[in-house]
């Protein structure tokens, strides 16, 4: 089964959205996601 590229794009993004809430939330500073291409 190939997985579907749209199903890892957001879960790749929603892993980045998770990792850079905790890292702020830890540090206490913003943390500047960049867009994917």
């Amino acid at each position: 089964m190939k997985p579907d590229a749209h199903q890892v794009k957001q879960f790749l993004l929603n892993l980045q959205d998770t990792i850079c809430q905790q890292l702020t939330a830890v540090d206490g500073a913003e943390f500047v996601e960049d867009s994917w291409q």
